[in-house]
């Protein structure tokens, strides 16, 4: 059984297509773990994205983006430690079912930037509490009343 571990991903050949999404095989991942590693990220950044409104979209050229981010991408920040998650869209929708493309990149406020696997970004997630604070990320919401049965 494959044991990833954080930060290990080293993306050597395309080995093959997902739909839009290129398949990258390593040492550690076969074509179904990097599919699985998408379908992740899909359905944890699109409820993060959804619940927190705390994304970034980037669409226009010109912007400073970090290596391995392409247009369109959006970033997550991560105020807890000043540094930021990025990840390429593969597709963007208006109804809020994005589809993002791997790698997904952390950078830090002083520019660095490293290629992170899913457990590592969730990780980073969890550990920032803003996260748990939606009124912070978005005030016009009110959790209160969301919390009250109708």
């Amino acid at each position: 059984m494959n044991d990833p571990q954080p930060g290990s991903v080293q993306y050597d050949r395309t080995v093959g297509m997902v739909g839009t999404q290129e398949i990258f095989m390593t040492d550690q991942y076969s074509p179904v773990n990097a599919f699985a590693e998408r379908m992740s990220a899909n359905c944890f950044f699109n409820a993060l994205l959804r619940e927190t409104g705390c994304g970034t979209w980037h669409m226009q050229e010109g912007e400073q983006l970090p290596d391995g981010i392409g247009l369109p991408a959006v970033s997550i920040p991560l105020p807890a430690s000043s540094a930021e998650l990025w990840l390429n869209i593969s597709y963007h929708s208006e109804c809020g079912r994005h589809q993002f493309a791997l790698p997904m990149v952390w950078r830090a406020n002083d520019g660095s930037s490293k290629v992170i696997e899913m457990a590592e970004a969730a990780e980073l997630v969890a550990q920032d509490f803003s996260f748990f604070l939606a009124p912070l990320w978005n005030p016009e919401r009110n959790l209160l009343a969301e919390l009250r049965p109708v």
